[in-house]
């Protein structure tokens, strides 16, 4: 089901893609693009629904630009499998989801970050598509420019943080901050 999406495609990030007959994984192009809240709140409360099997971060997404407590200096972006017509999104093909908060002059704050659930690991079984939360990462440190990037983290998520060079913040409780190479800061905020 297509439903009307004003995406803007920012980038075109590898992913890895399970090949049906070979049941081998291939490089597959996906597209990072930016949300646009005002019109596509339909294909994310769309896509929210299909992943809704409890509690999901998308599902925050959503509620928070339909209480209108979206700043404007909230970015959402998406990784989705479709690589062009943005205009006619299928929801089905979401990979995962972000919303970062770009108000901070050092760091953009990732607030909710997302992989469609059907794409997650399951110990012991292969998954459709994966890297989806490697990409998403690659592309907001590229849309950081020379800002870092902070987090406040679930316990599950400490160990994929770290793996992408984020560091545990010593006096925060899952607090998690990247410094960005091509900033002027010193070391991780405390």
């Amino acid at each position: 089901m297509n439903v009307s999406f004003g995406a803007n495609a920012l980038y075109r990030p590898n992913v890895k893609r399970i090949d049906l007959n070979t049941r081998k994984y291939k490089t597959y192009k996906a597209a990072f693009v930016e949300i646009d809240p005002k019109n596509d709140l339909k294909a994310l409360a769309t896509a929210s629904d299909n992943w809704n099997d409890g509690f999901t971060f998308l599902e925050n997404i959503v509620t928070i630009i339909t209480n209108k407590c979206y700043r404007e200096s909230d970015k959402i972006y998406a990784l989705t499998s479709q690589t062009k017509d943005f205009e006619n999104l299928d929801p089905d093909d979401l990979l995962g989801v972000v919303l970062v908060n770009c108000a901070d002059d050092k760091y953009n704050t990732i607030n909710f970050l997302q992989t469609n659930p059907y794409f997650e690991y399951i110990r012991g079984y292969s998954r459709f598509f994966k890297g989806i939360g490697k990409s998403i990462i690659r592309c907001i440190k590229r849309e950081a420019k020379d800002k870092g990037l902070k987090t406040f983290s679930t316990r599950d998520a400490v160990t994929f943080y770290k793996k992408y060079g984020f560091e545990s913040s010593p006096t925060e409780i899952y607090a998690m901050y990247w410094k960005n190479p091509k900033s002027n800061l010193n070391k991780c905020a405390k």
